[in-house]
């Protein structure tokens, strides 16, 4: 509606002008000026919510960041011990990374095999937990080994001495291996 206005308004100015051109000759065309109508972008309001409306709220997604805590770093030898209370305290949905790096000459295929484990303090078995490598490692690399924390905890639960078990022991037993730390991992 606007723009049928405007556009109107250009054309009696127009008209006028062309008019008075005529009757001054040759001074019509020292006056002539070209004017072009250029429809002007109509503005749109956002809809205002009345007095029984209330405003939709905007509800951003949750961020989550992933966060890495060593627990173990440069442990001596070839294993390294993590007190289980420490470890409650984290979050369930955290997993813990035993890693390992490839430091000797081994020969053949060494998918399937056992390079160590954890035991439990005072379990009377050698491991209650087996590191079996799922892949054949190339020299220097390091394995990442993952064990789920709510796993962790239920094995400690069900351990016969839960009373006495207050530690969880690594232990690296192939000497083609390094236990280079324990990472803990966790979305916050």
């Amino acid at each position: 509606m606007k723009k049928v206005i405007v556009l109107a308004i250009v054309c009696v100015f127009a008209f006028a002008l062309a008019a008075c051109g005529k009757d001054s000759g040759d001074d019509a065309k020292k006056n002539e000026t070209k004017v072009t109508a250029t429809p002007s972008p109509t503005a749109t309001s956002a809809p205002t919510p009345t007095e029984d409306e209330e405003p939709t709220p905007t509800v951003e997604p949750a961020k989550t960041t992933t966060e890495v805590r060593l627990i173990i770093q440069n442990p001596s030898g070839n294993q390294g011990s993590i007190a289980i209370n420490s470890l409650a305290l984290a979050p369930s949905n955290s997993i813990l990374y035993v890693l390992v790096r490839k430091t000797g000459e081994t020969t053949g295929d060494q998918t399937g095999r056992s390079i160590g484990g954890f035991v439990l303090n005072f379990s009377p078995k050698l491991f209650d937990y087996e590191f079996v490598l799922d892949h054949n490692p190339e020299m220097d690399e390091e394995i990442r080994i993952p064990f789920t924390l709510t796993d962790l905890l239920s094995l400690a639960q069900a351990n016969e001495e839960k009373e006495k078990s207050n530690k969880v022991v690594i232990k690296i037993t192939d000497s083609a291996y390094t236990f280079d730390g324990v990472e803990l991992e966790f979305e916050k």
